[in-house]
């Protein structure tokens, strides 16, 4: 019967190791910083003791006030911080009723104790060229992309902004009667201040099988300087064609015409959100 209660107990986790252990640890860190204070007193003590030769001021005299003066001033802030800290992490923030102080200190963790590795990488978009780039190079590449890196990478830089320095049209079409995706462009892709660009659309090229005064909805996305600023929709005639007009300001005006060269009076529609290739 006594075997069998004994192997009923559970089995009790070694609790005296574990604070035996960081006891241990205590005590190890407690030794450094004792032996750091006895190193301070020693050295205050030796410019004190040497202090006492110096019967007249000297510059003997004042670097030694200067150095215990400087010694004593790095300890008061090293013991101050560590108090702070140590008192921020314990103590309930005000703001939010949390220890929002509290940051994680084991090692292969970050601060909020999320462990990241190659497939886990978060990604951010690059503030000049709108790319998709990892955590991990985002700091390089966004030197490189604004041409900060290096003699060769500030010529690519310059160039590219001097090529992207007009305004841009694409264009995406979308049959109402079909719901074919059909991606077209215009003849000009670049459109510089003054200039404009006609968009002629035949009965195939807007609807594959209609007639040829079907409407069709299109969706525009215009790039300025290499940024996609606007984004909107236009309803033409089958048959017809678009007129697109730059002025100065890099802004683009858009006309839509029937197939007889009459002004056709399209449906404008600023902020539509599409996605664009």
């Amino acid at each position: 019967m006594n075997n069998n209660n004994n192997s009923k107990k559970p089995v009790q986790p070694n609790k005296e190791n574990d604070k035996e252990a960081g006891n241990i640890l205590f005590k190890r860190l407690l030794s450094d910083k004792l032996n750091t204070i006895d190193d301070l007193k020693h050295a205050q003590a030796n410019l004190e003791k040497n202090m006492k030769y110096t019967h007249k001021p000297s510059k003997a005299t004042l670097a030694f006030t200067l150095a215990e003066d400087l010694i004593n001033e790095c300890i008061y802030n090293v013991v101050m911080d560590a108090h702070r800290e140590i008192k921020k992490e314990n103590s309930i923030c005000q703001i939010c009723q949390t220890k929002c102080k509290h940051y994680v200190k084991k090692p292969g963790l970050d601060i909020w104790g999320k462990s990241y590795n190659a497939s886990t990488l978060p990604f951010y978009e690059c503030a000049n060229c709108q790319k998709s780039i990892s955590a991990t190079r985002y700091a390089p590449h966004l030197e490189k992309c604004l041409g900060l890196s290096g003699r060769q990478s500030s010529r690519v830089a310059s160039r590219r902004i001097q090529n992207a320095e007009h305004a841009s049209l694409f264009i995406w079409q979308f049959p109402l009667n079909t719901g074919a995706n059909v991606f077209k462009r215009f003849k000009r892709e670049d459109l510089k201040p003054g200039e404009s660009a006609c968009c002629p659309y035949t009965v195939y090229d807007c609807v594959k099988s209609g007639n040829k005064g079907d409407i069709v909805d299109f969706a525009f996305h215009t790039k300025v300087n290499g940024v996609q600023s606007d984004s909107f929709t236009l309803t033409v005639p089958g048959g017809g064609w678009l007129n697109v007009n730059g002025d100065d300001r890099f802004d683009l005006s858009y006309e839509a015409f029937n197939p007889d060269g009459s002004h056709f009076n399209s449906q404008y529609l600023k902020g539509v959100h599409y996605t664009f290739n």
